[in-house]
Order: structure tokens, then sequence, then C-alpha cells
């Protein structure tokens, strides 16, 4: 099964994150800044990202602006978590932080039936 793509600084975040949703039977990859983001799409297809915009190194901004410029991965649902309000990005999904967990199970679960992909069990 294709992985969820969570890319954040916030060390504490990420392990909370990727928690949960391997708790709900999804796989995930961590990234902490865009580049690292990049690298994990060089080597496996995420299903869906979870993508903060405030990071060191390559933030979310330069992140977008790469990844919708590669044509074989711009097509991947992105959802923009962060505690800035974001008006400007008509294609991805918000959601603000800090995180409400059960609103962001809700979205990605949304997101894993719409594309007929169901995640495995323990």
């Amino acid at each position: 099964m294709n992985p969820i793509l969570v890319v954040d600084d916030n060390e504490e975040l990420l392990e909370v994150v990727s928690s949960v949703l391997e708790d709900e039977g999804f796989e995930v990859e961590t990234a902490k800044n865009g580049r690292e983001a990049l690298g994990v799409l060089r080597r496996r297809r995420p299903f869906l990202i979870l993508l903060d915009l405030m990071m060191p190194v390559m933030n979310g901004w330069e992140f977008l602006h790469l990844f919708r410029a590669n044509q074989l991965v711009r097509d991947i649902p992105v959802i923009v978590c962060s505690a800035a309000k974001v008006t400007n990005l008509s294609d991805v999904q918000y959601l603000k932080k800090p995180l409400d967990i059960s609103n962001l199970l809700h979205v990605v679960h949304d997101h894993f039936h719409a594309s007929k992909i169901v995640p495995h069990s323990h």
C-alpha cells in the first residue's frame, strides 16, 4: 500500500500524526522539510501528502512549486496543515493547526475512500 507522506519540521507533531495514522492502518512516510519530501517522492508514491508551510531548508511553498512542476506526482492530493490562514491555494485542502486529530482522520479517510483504497488492518 502506498503511504501518506507527512511533511513537518515539528518532530513531536510528526510522531503524533504518524502514530495516529498507523493506528488507523495507514503506512506513513515522514519528512522534516520540502527537500526531504522531494527525496521521498523519488522513491515512493504516496496517496496523500500532509504538508506544513513554515519549515527550514525548503518550506512548503517552495515544495509545492517544485511538486506542481513534476508531471509524475502533481496529481497526488495535498492537504496543507498550517497555523497561518491560507487563502490563495485553490487546489489544495487546508487544515488549521493545532490539528484536530478527529478532523484529520475524517479528511484522510475521505481521500482514501474516494480513491477506492482501504487501509490494511493490524
